[in-house]
């Protein structure tokens, strides 16, 4: 998968995430006692994830001069867009365990959902990553 798609995965998934959160927090409750403010920031923070995901898959999918100088800026953002979903993951899982008497089965099923399809977008965007770099290197190097 290249760059710019695993980016545009993890911009959807996280906007449907935020829109989700924002429908459905008072029933999240419930599952995974966090108080409304915490539901409501982490809505925010992920439709703001969401927004500069899209930005950056855009700057790589735009051939044009601004986006070309662009996309050293978005390659520049990926790693800490890949170490924001690890630390997502385990700061999630870390806490529930933690938590583990106040949150619901049905609760650690969402957490454990989420957490595979926030990882694996993490390891498709790293994957990315890689493959872009060795891309840009084989183009930069002179041929004779």
């Amino acid at each position: 998968m290249k760059l710019h798609q695993a980016l545009l995965a993890n911009a959807a998934f996280s906007g449907t995430s935020a829109v989700l959160i924002a429908l459905g927090y008072a029933q999240l409750r419930i599952e995974i006692p966090l108080p409304e403010v915490y539901w409501l920031l982490i809505c925010v923070g992920l439709a703001l994830f969401s927004g500069q995901l899209a930005l950056m898959a855009l700057t790589l999918i735009k051939q044009s001069s601004w986006a070309q100088a662009g996309t050293s800026l978005v390659l520049k953002f990926t790693p800490s867009v890949v170490v924001a979903d690890v630390i997502w993951v385990m700061g999630s899982l870390i806490l529930s365990l933690i938590f583990k008497d106040e949150v619901s089965e049905l609760g650690f099923g969402i957490i454990s959902a989420v957490n595979v399809c926030v990882g694996s977008l993490a390891w498709l965007q790293y994957r990315g990553f890689k493959n872009n770099k060795l891309h840009l290197q084989k183009q930069a190097q002179p041929t004779y």
